[in-house]
């Protein structure tokens, strides 16, 4: 993942899951994977993206049937930040995130491996 971050990136900002979530699971994969990346690349992690206390499940229904989170900002973020995110589907969380943003670059797990987004 880290070899996949532009040259240019400043920080690294997780797209956290809801409260109810991260409570649920007792895990927030996103902040762990930028957490790792940016003690491998020396980036610092930003915590400025703030989620909702609940979303509905996305799991299992179809793209129509998706109800995009909402995320809200905390403090600015520098358009050179790098979203990370856990995993993509749809792509529907990323551009939610990074529209609340301005971000316009994430970089994301997959099967596959790595990519980045957007």
């Amino acid at each position: 993942m880290a070899a996949l971050l532009p040259a240019d990136a400043i920080a690294l900002a997780p797209i956290p899951r809801s409260f109810g979530r991260r409570w649920r699971y007792g895990i927030d994969a996103a902040t762990l994977l930028a957490t790792k990346v940016g003690s491998l690349t020396g980036l610092p992690v930003t915590f400025d993206l703030a989620s909702a206390w609940w979303t509905p499940q996305s799991a299992g229904r179809r793209r129509k049937e998706r109800t995009p989170p909402t995320f809200r900002l905390k403090e600015a973020i520098h358009p050179a930040t790098v979203l990370v995110d856990d995993v993509v589907t749809t792509g529907g969380t990323l551009e939610a995130a990074a529209r609340a943003c301005g971000v316009t670059r994430a970089v994301t797990a997959t099967a596959g491996g790595w990519r980045t987004t957007l």
